[in-house]
């Protein structure tokens, strides 16, 4: 019982201490390799690894933007399983992507959804979606599957916090139809998120039957509280 108390846990965290100096500092080591569909960094993943997680994404050959079986770039995988189980752990391997300088955030699962399309989804979710908002090159308009922009699954979903910190964002763009349907299905009245329109800001309205044109996204949602109380 001493031995599995006491010196077990002891000997495993060192020889996990030295797997990981070798994984992160061996440059000819291929972490990459898959066996039997099995990815060495999704395993991990799947047994909240950090430290070996950590190890394996600073080693100068691992590929950041790899999938896992099922077509899950690894953002959109760490977040189903931090949905499903919240730990501390998770949370870590999470902020170890948001911060890598080579990973594409606007890459896009199975279903289409980037990443950011995904963590709008959940409230316990919401801060990696106010970390992803200040990345300038993220495209917070790519609908997905089931044509639903971040901002409208956002709405579909429900959460408030998600619609202001993509409402703040001056590219983003409503979509005359689809944006005002799921809204009004919902019955949620988005106007209130959009951030006030400044000399330089403006949502793109997007109308499927004429070229796109551009409002002060505060005239825009004048526009669609009027329309959504007549239809009340």
């Amino acid at each position: 019982n001493e031995f599995i108390i006491d010196v077990l846990p002891k000997k495993l965290n060192e020889a996990l201490t030295e797997a990981c100096l070798i994984i992160e500092n061996d440059a000819e080591l291929d972490v990459n390799f898959e066996l039997n569909g099995n990815i060495p960094i999704f395993t991990i993943v799947d047994n909240n690894l950090v430290k070996s997680f950590d190890a394996i994404i600073n080693n100068p050959k691992f590929n950041i933007n790899i999938l896992n079986e099922f077509g899950e770039p690894l953002l959109q995988s760490l977040l189903y399983e931090y949905r499903a189980n919240p730990t501390d752990a998770c949370k870590k391997m999470i902020i170890s992507v948001l911060n890598s300088k080579n990973y594409n955030f606007n890459a896009q699962n199975i279903n289409l959804d980037t990443a950011i399309n995904v963590a709008v989804e959940r409230a316990n979710t919401t801060w990696v979606v106010a970390e992803l908002v200040k990345n300038p090159n993220l495209d917070i308009n790519t609908p997905n599957d089931i044509n639903l922009t971040p901002f409208e699954n956002a709405i579909s979903n429900k959460n408030e916090a998600a619609m202001k910190m993509l409402g703040a964002r001056p590219d983003l763009k409503i979509r005359e139809h689809e944006t005002n349907e799921v809204a009004h299905n919902k019955g949620v009245k988005y106007e209130q998120y959009i951030k006030p329109s400044e000399s330089v800001f403006t949502t793109t309205v997007v109308n499927a039957s004429a070229n796109p044109t551009e409002i002060s996204a505060e005239e825009y949602a004048k526009m669609f509280s009027a329309c959504f109380s007549k239809s009340n």
